[in-house]
């Protein structure tokens, strides 16, 4: 038979054990701010000759660059808002259909 003493003593290192593995972790430090963004109205250079379709998609690469895509044309910009190169997305023909994406690869 166990003794009283040895009884409450073993009780209260299993209560002890239970209230320290129910315990929830320590609060979680505070989440970040949500960053905020402003337009730049200046941004980019637009070339004069340079038409926007309906913009569909945009990606930037490893160097900065940030490439726009729209129904008619893909162009790449630098970061400072300068046309790099862009191209119709009709093809060298005209026999392309319109652009529906764009993805820039982690081997740019």
């Amino acid at each position: 038979m166990i003794a009283p003493k040895q009884l409450a003593s073993g009780s209260a290192v299993i209560l002890l054990l239970f209230g320290a593995a129910c315990a929830g972790p320590e609060a979680a430090e505070a989440p970040l701010a949500v960053p905020t963004f402003q337009a730049d109205a200046n941004w980019p250079i637009l070339p004069a000759d340079f038409e926007w379709g309906q913009v569909i998609g945009i990606a930037t690469d490893s160097r900065g660059h940030v490439w726009t895509s729209s129904r008619s044309q893909v162009a790449e910009w630098d970061a400072a808002g300068n046309l790099v190169q862009s191209w119709n997305a009709s093809g060298p023909d005209g026999n392309w259909s319109t652009i529906h994406g764009l993805f820039i690869d982690h081997n740019d």
